[in-house]
């Protein structure tokens, strides 16, 4: 009988704070920001008690930076969140109830973000780190939190004992200090935990999809990184944090996939991850110098250099490598290099009506092979190196690799 009144009065506030409508949160003009400022307090204090704090300004400048980038393209422009950093090695990131207090005394949209020192290892680029905090400014501009124990409250009592509590508290007027610590407690248990229903994930991933596409950064970073979650082990561990949905990641990403193309995005997965670009790579072979272009450390094209044409042969591999560089950017595939050869006679490869390189008779007879032939090679090599690039952006988060700062 002791959980009894708890759960009552749980069901009872949640249905006060959400009105009638469960989709309160889409009239922004009439949603009281004070009661989620009494949550929002007693969750931090929650918080402040199970987490380590870390006191890393250079980390909480670069989320705020990003987070600042893209709340002017959110349903409350004016918002302003707090950002704290978790110590924790998994990587997680969430969003608990909160608001601002004006100087009139009345309050404005906000809240308190949380990511771990465990995510800023894990994303790879400002992009990545932008889809996940983008998902969870739509948690909380649509006061998921809220919803989703509104959902669970609904589910657990009789709709006739709810409205009656809901008319007597009504009446009553503010929530006691004990329902406070309860509800804190239920925010923060669904926004760490992300237990939310797999229709908000849906939600709030296509509304960050809209959040980035007008801002600075690449919408497909909530791509490239639920794509690595959902290929990790860790999804499968006990405490999963943010991979807690990971049975839900296939029908999340060919979501995401489908919004993308909606909007007319282009998927480029190396923008979104700061995927490596080709380097040039000095070689010497039986004597010869070589300047060698490589992708993923495959080689997909060789110069070599003669007595007195280091220099020649250095620029054309850079020349190479630039052009090579330029497309990959612009999310080349490997299916559009093919061999050509040119009008005046010269072999090579290009793509999208554009040269990469061009194989003079002098590197056939180097490598013995014809030049067209030494092409094709090249052209399978550049295949090699696009599916490693693929295999290792992939299998990022099971090797521990990481483009961020902690």
């Amino acid at each position: 009988m002791k959980q009894r009144r708890p759960i009552l009065v749980l069901a009872a506030w949640l249905a006060l704070l959400v009105g009638v409508a469960e989709v309160a949160w889409a009239a922004a003009e009439e949603w009281d920001w004070s009661r989620e400022a009494a949550i929002g307090k007693a969750a931090e204090a929650s918080i402040a008690e199970r987490a380590t704090l870390v006191d890393n300004q250079e980390a909480v400048a670069r989320i705020e930076r990003v987070l600042g980038a893209m709340v002017p393209h959110t349903e409350y422009a004016e918002a302003q969140y707090k950002v704290s950093l978790i110590e924790d090695a998994e990587p997680n990131a969430f969003a608990v109830p909160g608001a601002v207090e004006r100087p009139d005394g009345t309050y404005g949209p906000g809240g308190h973000i949380y990511v771990t020192t465990g995510l800023l290892r894990l994303v790879r680029s400002d992009h990545e780190l932008a889809g996940v905090l983008a998902h969870e400014v739509v948690h909380q501009c649509h006061h998921d939190v809220i919803r989703q124990m509104e959902r669970e409250a609904k589910a657990q009592q009789k709709s006739a004992l709810l409205t009656a509590l809901v008319a007597a508290l009504a009446v009553g007027g503010e929530a006691d200090t004990a329902t406070l610590v309860y509800l804190a407690g239920e925010a923060v248990r669904i926004a760490w935990q992300h237990e939310y229903s797999i229709g908000l994930e849906m939600e709030a991933d296509d509304t960050a999809v809209k959040y980035l596409t007008s801002g600075p950064y690449s919408p497909v970073g909530l791509l490239t990184l639920l794509e690595a979650l959902s290929s990790s082990p860790a999804a499968f561990q006990p405490e999963p944090g943010i991979f807690r949905t990971h049975p839900d990641y296939p029908e999340r990403i060919v979501n995401l996939i489908r919004v993308l193309h909606r909007e007319g995005i282009p998927i480029n997965r190396r923008l979104a991850t700061n995927a490596p670009g080709p380097e040039v790579a000095q070689a010497e072979v039986s004597g010869t110098v070589l300047y060698q272009v490589k992708v993923e450390q495959v080689v997909v094209f060789s110069a070599p250099a003669q007595a007195q044409e280091q220099q020649a042969a250095l620029d054309r591999a850079e020349t190479t490598a630039g052009t090579l560089g330029v497309l990959m950017r612009e999310n080349l595939e490997s299916y559009e290099v093919q061999p050509v050869v040119g009008e005046d006679g010269t072999v090579g490869l290009e793509a999208r009506g554009r040269r990469i390189m061009t194989v003079t008779a002098e590197d056939g007879s180097f490598f013995g092979q014809p030049p067209l032939q030494l092409a094709m090679t090249y052209r399978e090599a550049l295949r090699e190196a696009f599916w490693l690039e693929r295999f290792r952006r992939n299998s990022a988060v099971e090797a521990g690799e990481s483009g961020g700062t902690t």
